[in-house]
C-alpha cells in the first residue's frame, strides 16, 4: 500500500518541534529554506521559490551576540533536542527529507546536518545548567558520531576501488547509526 506524504510527516514530528515560528515565518520571508525543510511540492525548486515545511525545520544556528541575553522560549527541551538528533540521523542516512522526497545532494546534506547539530549543541550547552532538563550522554556521543561520519562522508575515500577503504568507510558508517 502506497502512503500518503502527509501521513508519513504526520507520523514523524509535530509541526514546530525541530523550529519555532517565529524562526520559521523569518527564514521564509528572507527565503532561507533548504531543499531538506521545504515540502514536497517545492523541495526541487530554486531556494527563492521554496515553501517551509514546518514539520521539517529545523532551528538554524545563529552566533549569540555579544552582552545579550539569551532567549529562552527558543531553546528546545531535550524531547525536541532527542527528536531533532533522530531527524538529523535519518537524513545522514537517506540523504532525503522524508522516503517521499527526492536524495539531495552529499554537500547539501553534509552542510545541513553540519550546521543544524551546531544549534542543537548550542540548545544542549543551553539547558546543561538545568539537572532535571540536560540531555542524556549518549545524546553527545551521537552527536559526535555524526559528526565523524559526516567527515569521512565529504572526504570519501581517495581510492574508490580499494574494498579496504570501502569496508572501513561502511564499518564507520553503520557504527555511527547504530550508536
Amino acid at each position: 500500500m502506497k502512503r500518503n506524504h502527509k501521513n508519513v510527516i504526520s507520523k514523524m514530528t509535530r509541526p514546530y518541534q525541530y523550529c519555532t515560528k517565529k524562526e520559521c515565518i523569518e527564514r521564509q520571508g528572507l527565503r532561507q529554506v533548504s531543499e531538506l525543510e521545504a515540502n514536497l511540492e517545492t523541495c526541487c525548486l530554486p531556494q527563492a521559490k521554496r515553501i517551509m515545511d514546518p514539520r521539517l525545520a529545523v532551528k538554524k544556528y545563529r552566533r549569540a551576540a555579544a552582552g545579550s541575553s539569551q532567549n529562552a522560549k527558543s531553546c528546545r527541551g531535550r524531547e525536541d533536542l532527542c527528536a531533532t538528533l533522530s531527524h538529523l540521523t535519518e537524513i545522514c542516512a537517506s540523504s532525503r527529507a522524508t522516503p517521499n522526497h527526492p536524495p539531495v545532494d552529499d554537500m547539501v546534506v553534509i552542510n545541513f546536518v553540519t550546521d543544524r547539530l551546531r544549534s542543537c549543541q548550542a540548545d544542549a550547552t543551553r539547558l546543561s545548567g538545568r539537572t532535571r532538563h540536560c540531555v542524556p550522554a549518549y545524546w553527545h556521543a551521537r552527536v559526535i558520531r555524526i559528526l565523524i561520519w559526516l567527515e569521512y562522508r565529504c572526504i570519501g575515500f581517495s581510492d574508490k576501488e580499494s574494498s579496504d577503504n570501502a569496508r572501513i568507510f561502511f564499518l564507520k558508517q553503520k557504527t555511527a547509526y547504530d550508536a
